[in-house]
């Protein structure tokens, strides 16, 4: 017994200085964000969406600026963040981008605006949820992680068509009226404006009709339209237009299916835009807020008095609806509906090439190759093969350009290339192109992967996007030969090279990493000192590390972490050199182990009585005792205020501590317990544990588990971020009933209990609010009693609480009977 007690204290002891100390802590990082935050941290504004759903405008400012950027996704409410959410569509700002479908630009100061389209409301909603892009906001950076739900414009209630008056009967007069005296008729009012829209299409000129016209991407065309009401289109979303306002019209470039128009339906994707213009009076314009303005004006397109006006689009490639049609379409804008202003012209857009023009005079700045060596080459052995450019100073040089080796004909200069199917291919960034248009690179054919007496070429063209429709970069080289077999070592054979060699440490060849690891790889092999090395992570390029240099040995080290993102699977690691060689090693990714996030919860209380029978007990003529309340409102129940805490929403777990006691004393003192410090912790949606620190005359204990809360027989709500559980029937925990020794059997009724969860920014989870759950790899679960003790010092406890009421029960039930009735209710 005395070992025990000896133990129970020193756990107790050391369990509530680390409890302190986590507290202090997690306080002090709270503390610190939440006034980052409040003093330059981003935000955002959700437009509101029509009733039936439709597109939305959000609305960023204070977010880093940067060519990171952030992920702009739409899905459904109630995730942790943009990662751990089911995003339906996504827009990546940043800087550098261009406005479409799917990007967007970040400004210098940090703000942005893009357009998504909201479906239908169903179940528990849609969030916007944005996050640091490239999956940098799932771990690294999690600042600029927020989530607004996405508000729904209330249906308009149908206007009842007012009652016919009934013309009233004549009054019976004995004689007729006198007739008025004639006057001159007044001036008829002026005839209402008739509106009645209508669009034409014109090529670049704005004056030729575009007809049948076929037209690619970069493409200008001039869309000219008049009849568009300029005082049309009133209510809508309210931003970034007042609703007071007319919202105008967007013309766009895109694609459509057979039923687009938003008075005929609501539904998401029957319509894509490309580019787009804001149709819009500049009166409207100038009564926007300043902070508004820009977004538009980076659309706008004047509408005259008259109803006219004229866009200048570009051209970009449409996203094509399947079974849809490619055009011009013009819509009412903020979410109003105009039927009259839904028109769509078709336009003949093609991604074909343009035909080549007939072959002028060799241009001696144009683009051109030579390859050295290029004859009678041996197929059987490694054919390192430099390639010298020249005239390569083109309009789109700063993009670079991609160098690459393969069969003769492959490829024809003036057409769009292959990016796949090359024996061996290079990137020689802007950087390494000469002011003149000159660059020198090497690549390898591999040993074996010619056939003998085949013939290949260089191929050169534009990187990047580019390589996909301009063609002023396309060069060829002139015939590489190989023999038809080996000539017994009269062929030229390139000096043997040792290929680089690539190691991970910790990891074999194909051996397993978790994504979000970090790993340290070696490479050997490379020039003393090189540099101008790069890392990246294959099959979809992702670079890990750029700018590394080589040893004075030739070795390249670095350690880099695995993106938290990387889909589960075989992939690469690869080490690139400036001049395009590589060495690759294989790795099998894990998928990251979910990530516990919880919420801070502070202000949080509790309402609870213990037990109504109990109290009339203590303060009855038989006990004849006292309960004192320190640090609680209320004469019973009691309400514990200010408490504090953390709660996994995700997981429905997760605990608050309050500060306050209530002491009973009775039997001049013989009975003397006190309830103090207690803890809510919440297992599941249906069950929590109440649990607290309890003294008696005797001994003290911490962390007992008093009673079984079931959640699902409460009543449970959420206003905001305040979560709120009423009513909720509270049980004698069955360890506890041998303290009561019959007088309170196993799952004796307590009284109700209330209570409140009031939460704040995301923070890490401590074992009460899902860290110790097994889906995130701990290896534990949830502790099902709540308690904070073992089970030893709890038994314990339990024997000397129940011993001191059930001394001071049969002392008085000898002296009057009505003292167990009492006790057994």
């Amino acid at each position: 017994m005395l070992t025990g007690n000896r133990r129970a204290r020193s756990a107790g002891r050391v369990l509530a200085a680390l409890t302190a100390a986590a507290i202090a802590a997690t306080t002090a990082v709270v503390g610190l964000a939440g006034v980052a935050n409040a003093a330059e941290g981003p935000s955002i504004d959700v437009s509101t969406a029509a009733a039936g759903g439709g597109e939305i405008t959000i609305t960023g400012t204070g977010f880093a600026v940067d060519a990171v950027g952030v992920y702009v996704g739409l899905g459904a409410t109630g995730a942790a963040n943009f990662y751990q959410a089911t995003i339906a569509s996504t827009v990546w700002v940043a800087q550098g981008q261009a406005a479409s479908a799917t990007t967007a630009p970040l400004g210098a100061d940090g703000s942005f605006s893009v357009t998504l389209t909201a479906p239908a409301p169903a179940g528990e909603g849609v969030s916007i949820y944005v996050s640091k892009a490239h999956g940098q906001g799932a771990f690294a950076d999690r600042t600029q992680n927020l989530s607004v739900p996405v508000a729904y414009a209330t249906a308009p209630e149908p206007t009842p068509s007012p009652e016919p008056s009934s013309s009233p009967e004549p009054s019976p007069t004995t004689s007729p009226e006198p007739s008025p005296s004639p006057s001159t008729s007044p001036s008829p009012d002026p005839e209402p404006t008739t509106w009645t829209p209508a669009l034409t299409v014109y090529a670049a000129d704005g004056t030729t009709p575009l007809g049948n016209t076929a037209v690619r991407a970069g493409d200008t065309i001039v869309v000219k339209g008049k009849g568009y009401d300029p005082n049309a289109n009133v209510g809508g979303r309210g931003m970034p237009i007042p609703k007071t306002l007319p919202q105008g019209a967007y013309v766009v470039f895109g694609s459509t299916a057979a039923v687009w128009r938003p008075s005929q339906t609501t539904a998401s994707g029957v319509r894509t835009s490309t580019t787009q213009g804001w149709v819009l009076p500049e009166s409207v314009l100038t009564q926007v807020s300043e902070a508004m303005q820009p977004a538009i004006r980076k659309e706008w397109v004047p509408l005259a008095a008259d109803g006219t006006f004229t866009a200048t689009l570009t051209i970009a490639e449409p996203k094509l609806i399947e079974g849809g049609t490619v055009g011009v379409y013009t819509y009412a804008a903020g979410g109003t509906t105009n039927a009259d202003q839904e028109i769509f012209i078709p336009v003949n857009y093609t991604s074909a090439p343009v035909a080549p023009e007939p072959e002028q005079p060799t241009d001696p700045t144009a683009p051109s190759l030579t390859v050295s060596p290029a004859t009678n080459l041996d197929p059987t052995v490694d054919q390192k093969i430099t390639v010298t450019g020249a005239g390569f100073a083109g309009a789109l040089a700063y993009q670079g350009v991609y160098v690459n080796l393969g069969t003769a004909g492959q490829w024809t200069p003036g057409t769009a290339p292959s990016q796949d199917g090359w024996a061996a291919q290079a990137y020689v960034p802007a950087a390494r192109i000469a002011a003149d248009g000159s660059f020198t690179t090497t690549l390898t054919i591999k040993a074996g992967t010619a056939a003998a007496g085949s013939t290949y070429v260089a191929a050169v063209f534009c990187a990047h996007a580019c390589s996909g429709f301009d063609r002023s970069l396309d060069a060829v080289s002139g015939p590489i030969t190989f023999a038809t077999k080996s000539t017994g070592g009269t062929l030229p054979t390139p000096t043997p090279e040792a290929p680089p060699v690539l190691a991970v440490e910790g990891v074999p060849a194909g051996g397993g990493v978790t994504a979000g690891q970090s790993v340290t790889i070696v490479a050997s092999g490379f020039q003393p000192n090189e540099t101008g090395i790069r890392l990246e992570l294959h099959s979809d390029p992702i670079v890990l590390a750029t700018g590394l240099t080589a040893d004075a040995t030739g070795t390249v080290r670095a350690t880099v972490t695995l993106p938290a993102n990387t889909p589960a699977g075989s992939h690469h690691l690869v080490v690139i050199a400036a001049d395009g060689r590589q060495v690759a090693f294989p790795v099998t990714v894990a998928a990251a182990a979910p990530v516990c996030v919880a919420r801070v919860v502070s202000g949080a209380t509790l309402t609870w009585g213990f037990k109504s029978d109990f109290r009339d007990y203590i303060t009855g003529s038989i006990a004849n005792g006292s309960i004192t309340a320190t640090g609680v409102s209320g004469s019973g129940p009691w309400t514990w205020s200010g408490g504090s805490g953390t709660f996994n929403t995700n997981d429905g777990v997760g605990r608050a501590a309050y500060a306050g006691s209530v002491r009973f004393t009775g039997h001049g003192g013989v009975l003397d317990v006190t309830i103090s410090n207690p803890r809510v912790q919440v297992n599941s949606a249906t069950s929590a544990t109440l649990v607290a620190d309890v003294r008696t005359a005797e001994k003290s204990y911490s962390g007992i588990a008093v009673a079984t809360l079931r959640l699902g027989d409460g009543t449970a709500s959420r206003s905001g971020d305040k979560l709120t559980w009423q009513g909720v029937p509270a049980t004698l925990a069955a360890a506890a009933a041998p303290a009561f020794e019959g007088f309170y059997a196993a799952g004796a009724a307590l009284d109700p209990v209330s209570f409140t969860l009031p939460r704040g920014a995301e923070t890490d989870c401590t074992a009460a609010s899902g860290a110790a759950l097994s889906k995130y790899g701990k290896g534990g679960v949830l502790a099902t009693t709540g308690g904070d003790l073992d089970a030893l010092a709890y038994a314990l406890l339990l024997v000397a609480f129940g011993g001191a009421l059930v001394l001071v029960a049969r002392r008085r039930a000898r002296a009057s009977a009505p003292v167990t009735a009492r006790l057994e209710g």
